[in-house]
């Protein structure tokens, strides 16, 4: 399962489940020590355990400025649980090692791993600011945009999910053309084929590309408008041929499957 895919599971089980209670006892903040009972390696060491911790240092890390030393202090005082200066320590390495990252494809699965656990231990909209925030201030992967409108979809309206894409396009024009797809695939899956149809064609006036052509021609198939689908995947075939591969198993193109006209295009 690839990194979006996996990623994208990680959301819908987010949307399923019940809202998490706001006083989490990992959140309710620091106590005195005498108050404070202490955690074995044991139970620090379990991945429920390294999951909810990681996620309070995330989010006070990020809340403090990117500070460190904010993250580890509020470790080290955290209610219910005595962290030892190794264990606090060890939480922290883990920060840095997903912030120390460098390429673009190991930055790009750090941060879905910190959106990951901001999630899954209910920091939600924490998990929209650190990915959104990271693509402003360095759009160095265009996958963040569909990993962005993924974490706006939670508990949303479609309108709110589409101005964040407007809002993408505004603070990084340099990138419009792949923000602009993205919001068209996002209009598509939810069935709003008009909208996205104006945005695939109008990208195309600007550059053609193959994979407009190709979102073109499945939206015209779902709306039973065969001939029109048949042309546009003729388009996308001269563009890019490797297309075809993913045409004959596509799954919203399997009703052509006994077309002669689509067998000829494929072939």
């Amino acid at each position: 399962m690839g990194i979006l895919n996996f990623f994208k599971k990680t959301i819908q089980n987010a949307r399923e489940n019940q809202p998490i209670n706001e006083e989490n006892p990992l959140r309710r903040g620091p106590k005195s020590t005498q108050e404070r009972s202490s955690i074995s390696d044991e139970t620090f060491n379990t991945r429920q355990f390294q999951q909810e911790v990681l996620a309070v240092a995330l989010w006070k890390y990020n809340e403090n400025k990117q500070d460190y030393s904010s993250a580890y202090k509020y470790l080290m005082q955290m209610e219910d649980f005595h962290l030892s200066e190794k264990q606090a320590n060890k939480v922290i390495e883990t920060l840095k090692r997903w912030n120390d990252l460098k390429s673009k494809k190991d930055r790009f699965n750090s941060l879905v791993s910190q959106a990951q656990t901001l999630i899954n231990n209910g920091y939600r909209e924490k998990a929209f600011e650190l990915v959104y925030n990271a693509y402003v201030e360095d759009p160095f992967d265009i996958e963040l945009v569909q990993v962005i409108s993924q974490l706006a979809d939670i508990d949303n309206p479609q309108s709110h999910v589409l101005k964040i894409f407007d809002s993408l396009v505004t603070i990084n024009p340099q990138d419009a053309y792949n923000i602009k797809y993205r919001k068209a695939l996002y209009l598509k899956a939810k069935m709003r084929f008009n909208e996205a149809l104006d945005i695939f064609e109008a990208l195309n006036v600007e550059l053609p590309f193959a994979w407009n052509y190709y979102q073109t021609a499945i939206i015209q198939n779902l709306l039973g408008n065969t001939e029109l689908c048949l042309n546009n995947l003729t388009t996308t075939f001269q563009l890019d041929p490797d297309l075809k591969q993913d045409a004959r198993s596509f799954p919203e193109l399997q009703n052509l499957q006994q077309d002669p006209r689509f067998l000829s295009l494929i072939a």
